[in-house]
């Protein structure tokens, strides 16, 4: 199975409750295939990753909203 996992403003790129919430339910499903899709307002506050992506994600994909597809 395959899942996409929209992520708005929270994981990968800040801890806290959401972002903790979806790493344990990635790691909880070792058999699901998962593309996690990261909203974020602007670059800068994509910086790093803050948790070990478990193998189980096969894609990560960043949308900026500060970005002009113009």
């Amino acid at each position: 199975m395959k899942v996409c996992l929209i992520a708005e403003g929270s994981y990968p790129y800040t801890f806290g409750g959401v972002s903790a919430w979806v790493q344990m339910l990635i790691q909880g499903v070792p058999n699901v295939e998962f593309a996690v899709q990261t909203i974020v307002a602007s670059r800068a506050d994509a910086g790093e990753c803050k948790f070990v992506i478990p193998a189980n994600v096969v894609s990560m994909h960043d949308t900026f909203l500060s970005d002009d597809d113009v």
